[in-house]
């Protein structure tokens, strides 16, 4: 009943429609020109100046190259030949660049046209866009070329209204056609299946003729699309068939006279571009309140986000992060509606969830109200996260349980000898190797540090969830020994508010002021970057992320699984751009990384120390773990930042060798060698490791440790005594950093950004988060990150 209703608006918006004025101008340049080239837009009566999309932009309204997106559409706009001898055109687009090229013949004469677009998104839902035309013209007789260009605008007043205007051929050379002018409107219903439009057409230096055409376009499924429209003296129609890159489409215009026939027109597009369906909420002018909602569960992880083939997209804690303090600063953002699942909790988790948490506590205080969801289950990192909401709830069959931290510290060192492989590990620092499973079990002195620092963290997330839950810890103080709970038994306790599901929870919300209230995806609220004017074209921050392992050479993310690692010939090379690019006011280095290869981390620091001397301030911003080689590169930094729970420190050298000759020998594996010098074979997986060799490896290990300290000695201006205290190896929380003067401040990413602003005095700066080189492909890999790459502005 619901497709009916819609189909009987879309007929009914048709047959409402009258014109205003006789048929135009049929010259073949000037239908070339002004005619459209456009199965979409031909389909759908010629009324697109306010829906103007991908190629048929070049028709009607270059603005809307604006819209992000890329596809290839190849388009026969008359292959039954009926009014010409062929009518053909090619367009190619990358937001906000595209090319096109469309040719008429008729009767031995020609007309082609080139054309090359520019569209941007303007300030707060105003779209712009120009386009520059080569017009060549022949005839039997004689032949011209010259050029052209168009102007256009998009205003996106509301999520279900857009209006366009468009001037065509306004500045040309040796083109005899008239200027035109295009005034559009588009009507969406909610859901964005149907879309009503009507364009009012002007002449003025042609008798001063003016004229309406009118079209729609229905989703009837996933896929499937049908077009309508009135053309004046045609009726015209089509449908197109969308697969995942490739979409085909039809389309008719039919003369309404007695003696008149029908155009057909079939075309190809490769690619993805924007869709009937995609949200515009972002790009609107005039926008009604809504609640943000999103997921928090194995769909987030630390640092930047993954485009992996076989583990799917996955949300960064940086763009997550960037998400919720975007909908915070939007005015018509009513709160957050968060459902919770499971976390797979660790200790670098918890300093994750802290660091989201934190932001969601800035976006309580603009007024903004939260809801949670838990998903059936929840430990201390989910329970730690929903505990700052106005409301949770759960279902009756939820549990909740094992509130409390637990580290499992493998050592593997004697299983490997049962099998006669042994590792030798070379530390440098006291605590360097408690960790670390080929070492042996942990020491009285190791097991007393890493109870310390597991009961400070406890401490500080009992601490929040007393400041944000009012209830009587002294009642439940049992639950917090890992006990499981019930739902029923947690409501009672005033651990969560109410037993319910999801839709229960958006329904109560939803009404929570009296009137209904829109729930939109969080990425609904992403607006983009306004473009620079002479007033703020300096007031960029460029980021540069530390994300998982440091390695030598030139790396980038793993696109089949996800796992991330940092080349330092990456961030030499961003540094190098940074450095360029005199926009750039100052730069926020984000770590999550547990360290790695001490060149690369040298190297990493010595990058972003050559872009201090440029002058511009470099603030350290650690999230979940910046350790080991992590707080290296920190220390680069004019002014580090960290979350209370962030894991740091870790400072100081290991290095193991693992060594097979007791394997070979049981399974009578030769080994023989023949060398040079003395320790050519040191620590060789196949050699026997001598104390000799123990003690080059140590001397020479000792020397980057040194180096190590010296550094932190001389950036953090610390004395020996304090160094030494620091240095031995040991995780230390960033709340205890900062006690120990090797953390400035405590904070999250959004922290450093305004303290870094205020340095610079930029009240809104644009962050551009600069990234690897991508492969072509992986912008395609996730269509939910492709609204957060845009925003993030990924260089």
């Amino acid at each position: 009943m619901t497709q009916c209703r819609w189909i009987a608006v879309f007929l009914g918006w048709m047959i409402g429609i009258t014109q205003i004025s006789a048929a135009a101008q049929s010259d073949l340049l000037y239908s070339t020109l002004k005619g459209g080239s456009s199965i979409r837009a031909a389909s759908m009566g010629g009324a697109f100046t306010a829906v103007a999309e991908e190629g048929a932009s070049f028709s009607y309204n270059p603005a809307g190259l604006a819209l992000p997106g890329a596809s290839f559409r190849t388009e026969n706009l008359d292959y039954n030949h009926y009014n010409t001898t062929s009518f053909g055109a090619n367009y190619a687009y990358l937001s906000p660049f595209g090319i096109g090229k469309w040719r008429q013949e008729q009767d031995g004469n020609s007309a082609e046209v080139t054309g090359y677009g520019f569209g941007r998104h303007g300030a707060r839902g105003v779209d712009w866009g120009v386009l520059y035309k080569t017009v060549s013209y022949s005839s039997l007789s004689a032949g011209t070329n010259g050029w052209s260009t168009d102007i256009g605008v998009l205003l996106r007043l509301a999520p279900f209204m857009d209006i366009g205007f468009a001037a065509q051929d306004v500045l040309k050379k040796d083109v005899s056609v008239p200027a035109t002018f295009r005034a559009g409107i588009a009507l969406f219903n909610p859901a964005k299946e149907l879309t009503l439009t009507t364009d009012f057409v002007v002449d003025r230096f042609a008798h001063d003729e003016i004229h309406v055409v009118a079209g729609g376009e229905y989703q009837l499924t996933d896929g499937i699309r049908l077009r309508g429209g009135l053309n004046r003296d045609a009726i015209t129609g089509g449908v197109a068939l969308s697969l995942p890159i490739l979409e085909v489409e039809y389309g008719f215009s039919s003369e309404r006279n007695a003696a008149g026939g029908t155009t057909h027109m079939l075309g190809f597009k490769f690619g993805r571009g924007p869709t009937p369906t995609t949200s515009r909420r972002q790009y609107t002018l005039f926008k009604p309140s809504a609640f943000a909602e999103f997921s928090v569960a194995s769909n987030v992880v630390e640092g930047k986000s993954e485009f992996a083939l076989i583990n799917g997209s996955k949300i960064g804690s940086n763009d997550l992060i960037g998400l919720i303090r975007q909908a915070s600063d939007d005015e018509t953002c009513e709160g957050f509606i968060i459902r919770i699942g499971d976390l797979s909790g660790s200790l670098a988790t918890i300093a994750m969830v802290q660091e989201i948490r934190s932001e969601l506590e800035k976006s309580k205080k603009k007024g903004k109200y939260i809801a949670v969801y838990l998903d059936g289950w929840a430990a201390l990192p989910e329970y730690y996260l929903a505990s700052i909401a106005d409301k949770i709830v759960m279902p009756e069959l939820g549990s909740i349980g094992y509130l409390g931290i637990k580290l499992d510290v493998l050592k593997m060192k004697y299983f490997y000898n049962n099998f006669g492989i042994n590792d030798t590990v070379v530390q440098s620092g006291k605590y360097k190797t408690s960790l670390y499973p080929t070492s042996p079990t942990i020491s009285e002195s190791e097991r007393v540090v890493l109870e310390d620092m597991v009961n400070d963290l406890y401490r500080q997330v009992l601490v929040d969830i007393k400041a944000s839950r009012k209830i009587d810890w002294i009642q439940i103080s049992d639950v917090f020994d890992g006990h499981m709970i019930t739902a029923h038994e947690a409501k009672e306790m005033g651990l969560i508010d109410a037993i319910g599901y999801l839709n229960d929870l958006v329904a109560t919300v939803s009404m929570r002021g009296g009137k209904k209230t829109d729930v939109e995806d969080i990425q609904n609220f992403i607006y983009p970057n306004d473009p620079p004017s002479i007033f703020s074209a300096y007031n960029r921050i460029a980021v540069i992320e530390v994300d998982g392992e440091i390695m030598d050479g030139k790396l980038s993310a793993d696109y089949l699984f996800g796992n991330k690692a940092t080349g330092a010939e990456n961030i030499e090379e961003i540094s190098k751009k940074i450095r360029d690019d005199v926009t750039v006011r100052g730069v926020i280095l984000r770590i999550n990384s547990p360290g790695g290869s001490m060149l690369g981390s040298d190297r990493i620091l010595a990058a972003v120390e050559g872009l201090k001397k440029t002058g511009r301030p470099v603030y350290a911003s650690m999230g979940n773990i910046a350790a080991s080689g992590g707080y290296y590169v920190a220390m680069s930094a004019d002014r580090i930042f960290a979350n209370p729970a962030t894991l740091t420190g870790s400072i100081g050298v290991v290095s193991v060798y693992r060594n097979y000759a007791e394997l070979n020998s049981l399974l009578d594996i030769r080994h023989d060698v023949i060398k040079t010098g003395r320790y050519m074979d040191a620590m060789d997986a196949n050699s026997i490791t001598s104390s000799e060799d123990i003690k080059m490896v140590d001397a020479y290990q000792d020397k980057m440790y040194q180096i190590f300290r010296s550094k932190l000695r001389d950036r953090r201006k610390l004395s020996e005594v304090e160094v030494d205290q620091i240095a031995q190896g040991q995780v230390i929380l960033g709340e205890d950093a900062q006690r120990l003067k090797i953390v400035d401040e405590l904070g999250n990413f959004y922290t450093a950004v305004d303290q870094l602003s205020k340095r610079v005095n930029i009240k809104a700066p644009e962050l551009v988060f600069y990234r690897p080189q991508e492969p072509f492909f992986a912008p395609f890999l996730g269509r939910s990150l492709e609204s957060v790459r845009s925003w993030v502005g990924i260089n």
